[in-house]
């Protein structure tokens, strides 16, 4: 459809179709129909075709703050999204090495024997106190009991203890 006239005469035509302009058949942009109109180079047929091509670009304009907003809009969330998948990561690594400090380290081969569950039992080495001493009990009765609070009556053994992260129970081998 013809909207205008170049100053050189040549039409200045809209495609509904494709949504371009052209000067003669050359293509132009929205942007070169309103700085052709800006220096006096296009005569209109009337005030309301020209005001047709006006509200085009603002209606354009719109549309493309509106894609941008929309934009803006989506990589706010995708960023809220990251952020969000990065602390669940940072929270999971931060409980796995809670675990690992109080529990020590996962040993998948073992399975549980309070619930069968292999992959999930972590291990440590303990020092525990197991029955009373042979040699501290005698020390106690020559010197009269005072070296009962140095030492006291039990003995300390190395152990292993085992914690099942499935069923939570805890035991000693």
């Amino acid at each position: 459809m013809q909207v205008g006239v170049y100053v050189d005469g040549r039409d200045l035509s809209y495609d509904q179709v494709t949504s371009q302009f052209d000067v003669g058949g050359t293509q132009v942009t929205l942007a070169q129909v309103l700085e052709y109109d800006a220096f006096g180079q296009i005569r209109w047929p009337d005030d309301e075709m020209r005001g047709w091509v006006y509200g085009l670009s603002s209606w354009r304009e719109s549309e493309a703050a509106a894609a941008a907003a929309q934009a803006r809009a989506e990589a706010k969330a995708r960023s809220k999204e990251a952020r969000a998948l990065k602390m669940k990561a940072v929270r999971e690594a931060l409980s796995d090495m809670q675990q690992q400090s109080r529990y020590g380290h996962l040993n998948a081969e073992i399975v549980c024997p309070h619930c069968q569950t292999n992959g999930a039992i972590h291990t440590k080495l303990v020092t525990q106190k197991r029955g009373i001493s042979g040699g501290k009990a005698t020390a106690a009765v020559l010197t009269g009991g005072v070296s009962l609070l140095a030492t006291g009556l039990s003995r300390k053994e190395q152990a292993t203890e085992a914690h099942c992260g499935h069923c939570g129970n805890t035991w000693y081998f």
